[in-house]
């Protein structure tokens, strides 16, 4: 290679970085001259670890938003080759960053729905990428997410996304509305940014409330060290302005824009919705479509264009579903649930509000005195303070009372309700009503997603006064000697249940938690009033499911559990006796740690996938896992296999099932599948895949081939763990 032009990019690349507006830009710059070095790295060491002493850190989700995985790959592999090759870039500090982009590549994946890599190679995503938000009051400012482009070099331009918050900060001084940017604009129209969008809210405010109003607002950019060029955000920042104007008329009932969707679009005085520039469409297309954004907001004459470039994405990606939503004036924002929360102050509050704006007025507070005594005649008894049911709504979850009043609202994040949202009814698992302290009145137990693309990973238990009575986070070291990487990691929630199990009269905290990275999970029983742990059951898998009930003759309840044992690659499911939950559960020896004895379930079988599935290729065992376990009414269990796991064009769980009805002692009473199965076992036998057709014939005759653990190895034959019989005294003798 020539030097002279080395020595020319290094300079030019070395200049940019300067100048660069975000940490993305920096590390594409970088991977521009690394590019050019046909891996020759060892020769031109010298100028990489001058570039790398400048290699940024890319620890915030939205710095990941509209990369293609593959491209990101090749990125992150050739930055780890570079660093293999050159010793002295071999510290810490670089691989904690290499880190990051990883993380951020396993966050990509599962955005995108790419479950089985995301689950299986996902890296623990390090404290400083969390995003999850504080809870309880409302945030002060309105925020979107707003498609922007930026360039890097001569790469190609690429979209991202940039979080908008509008705030009002107080009444305007003219006779006009005034939208400040505190985020530094370039470009031709750099002065007058926001003019348009303000004049539009206000006239929408005046359609919507009868009364034309002038106030004053800020608008800024998470990340707001980058420059803002173009007029895309206008029909955002006009649809935020409008809704924080409503807060401060003080008016009861009012709109904030959903902080989980995108909003691309110009707009005039009269709030008519302008397209964008034709050249960056595609790329906002990119930017929305990776990234958790579930709706995309785009200029109605430019829909048709979108929607063409995203049947090329949806293609490429089929288990990635992003709905467009094309409007023509910015008040059609608000007639779609999906892009508003709609949110009204009680009447208690609203009023509170009022006699604090009028405090100066005495003829207005004699009014509202005597308005308050004639409603408070007219209640009858006590608040219902009492936690009875959940509601999902935006980005928050409101605790009601029995007769639906509700009583407080936890923000949650707009990831963490569509994730609610998106499990079907039988799965959800983010919240349960506790009376943890016997006091008569149920507390909140919940947890959430610290953002898209990650764990959750803290319990909290709080009550609707808005207090938090405690957190509750776990990890673990291991020793597994086959499996290094498994030995430390942050412990995410799996599920979260509550009931007496001890039959004390108290409820307990039930939680089951997995690996950030890998299998090692747990079943907790905590204490509910001080998150003691009582019981731990390690297991080599994640525990989807958890069943309290009495299944035998005595008055005590069992836990049936069930999931993916990781060491089998199979569906599971257990029966444990709470008196004796202990130690760690069935595996091979690979898949075992020291400082743990062997578990004593009550009973544990695992789930082979059925021939058809098996043989049919591409598909490994991980996919499967136990789906849901209930009771039946003799007493014994019905339980689903989910012998392949997808997500269809609806975000809808589309699963290939086998269901299981057993008695009390696990013996197979019936077997039979779902219509999802039949299809997929007709399709794989027609195509030739397979040259068994799993009818209801062969599923009769699969049924003997479940395996039951007896404490030392896997029969056919259903049978108890030797080692309960040993804990209950049924059994002598060692193995």
């Amino acid at each position: 290679m020539d030097p002279i032009k080395i020595e020319k990019l290094f300079e030019k690349v070395s200049s940019e970085l300067k100048l660069a507006g975000s940490e993305r830009t920096q590390l594409f710059l970088i991977y521009e001259f690394l590019s050019s070095l046909n891996g020759k790295y060892r020769a031109y060491d010298s100028y990489i670890i001058q570039l790398f002493d400048a290699f940024p850190t890319l620890n915030q989700p939205l710095l990941f938003t509209g990369i293609n995985p593959e491209e990101f790959a090749r990125v992150i592999n050739d930055c780890e080759k570079v660093i293999s090759a050159i010793p002295e870039l071999k510290e810490k500090e670089l691989m904690r960053k290499i880190d990051f982009l990883k993380s951020g590549l396993y966050q990509i994946h599962d955005w995108l729905g790419l479950k089985n890599e995301a689950e299986l190679r996902r890296e623990l995503l390090p404290a400083q990428m969390a995003t999850g938000q504080k809870r309880g009051k409302e945030k002060s400012a309105s925020e979107v997410l707003v498609p922007v482009v930026e360039t890097s070099g001569n790469f190609q331009s690429k979209g991202r996304l940039r979080r908008l918050k509008v705030e009002v900060v107080g009444a305007s001084t003219s006779e006009k509305a005034e939208l400040r940017p505190v985020f530094g604009v370039i470009g031709a129209n750099a002065g007058s940014l926001g003019e348009q969008a303000a004049e539009a809210a206000v006239k929408l405010l005046k359609e919507s409330t009868g009364k034309r109003s002038f106030w004053k607002g800020t608008a800024s950019f998470e990340l707001s060290h980058a420059w803002h060029a173009g007029d895309s955000a206008n029909l955002a920042l006009s649809g935020l302005f409008y809704c924080e104007m409503l807060r401060a008329e003080n008016r009861r009932e009012y709109f904030r824009l959903n902080p989980g969707i995108a909003i691309t679009g110009n707009i005039d005085e009269q709030g008519n919705v302008l397209p964008v520039d034709a050249g960056t469409i595609r790329y906002k297309i990119e930017a929305a479509f990776y990234s958790w954004v579930q709706v995309l907001v785009v200029p109605l004459e430019q829909v048709e264009e979108a929607t063409n470039y995203l049947g090329e994405l949806e293609s490429e990606y089929p288990s990635r579903n992003l709905v467009l939503k094309g409007v023509g004036h910015v008040r059609e924002l608000f007639y779609d649930r999906r892009l508003t929360m709609h949110k009204q102050r009680s009447v208690i509050k609203h009023t509170s509000m009022q006699i604090w704006r009028h405090r100066y007025n005495w003829a207005f507070l004699l009014v509202v005195l005597v308005l308050l005594g004639v409603i408070g005649r007219l209640i009858y008894g006590p608040v219902d303070r009492n936690p009875a049911s959940i509601l999902f709504d935006g980005n928050v979850m409101k605790v009601m009372n029995e007769s639906g009043k509700e009583l407080i609202e936890i923000e949650m994040g707009d990831y963490t309700v569509y994730f609610e949202h998106y499990l079907p009814s039988d799965r959800k698992n983010l919240v349960s009503l506790i009376d943890a302290n016997n006091d008569g009145q149920n507390e909140i137990l919940w947890t959430s997603f610290h953002g898209p693309g990650y764990g959750r990973q803290e319990l909290v238990l709080g009550n609707v006064d808005g207090d938090t009575l405690w957190t509750f986070e776990y990890q673990e070291t291991f020793d597994y000697e086959f499996h290094p990487y498994a030995n430390s990691g942050q412990q995410y929630i799996e599920l979260i249940k509550s009931e007496d199990v001890d039959g004390d009269g108290l409820e307990e905290a039930i939680i089951t938690t997995r690996h950030g990275d890998y299998f090692p999970s747990f079943l907790l029983i905590l204490d509910a009033n001080t998150a003691a742990i009582k019981k731990k059951y390690l297991h080599a898998g994640t525990i989807k499911e958890v069943l309290v009930t009495n299944i035998d003759v005595d008055d005590e309840k069992e836990l049936i559990i069930g999931g993916l044992n990781n060491s089998l690659k199979k569906a599971f499911l257990g029966i444990l006796d709470y008196k004796y939950i202990f130690g760690q559960g069935a595996a091979i020896d690979r898949y075992k740690t020291s400082g743990y004895k062997d578990a004593a379930e009550m009973f544990y079988v695992v789930f082979p996938k059925t021939l058809p599935i098996e043989t049919s290729g591409g598909r490994r065992g991980f996919d499967t896992a136990l789906y849901n376990i209930s009771e039946l009414a003799d007493n014994g269990l019905k339980a689903i296999i989910a012998e392949t796991h997808h997500l269809n064009d609806k975000r809808i769980e589309n699963n290939a099932q086998i269901f299981y009805s057993f008695t009390d002692s696990l013996r197979v009473k019936s077997i039979g599948s779902s219509d999802i199965y039949d299809e997929y076992a007709w399709e794989i036998y027609e195509s030739g895949q397979t040259d068994i057709l799993a009818d209801g014939k062969y599923l009769e005759t699969f049924k003997d081939s479940l395996l039951y653990w007896n404490g030392e190895s896997f029969q056919h034959e259903p049978t108890m763990n030797k080692e309960y019989l040993r804990a209950v005294g049924e059994l002598t003798g060692g193995k």
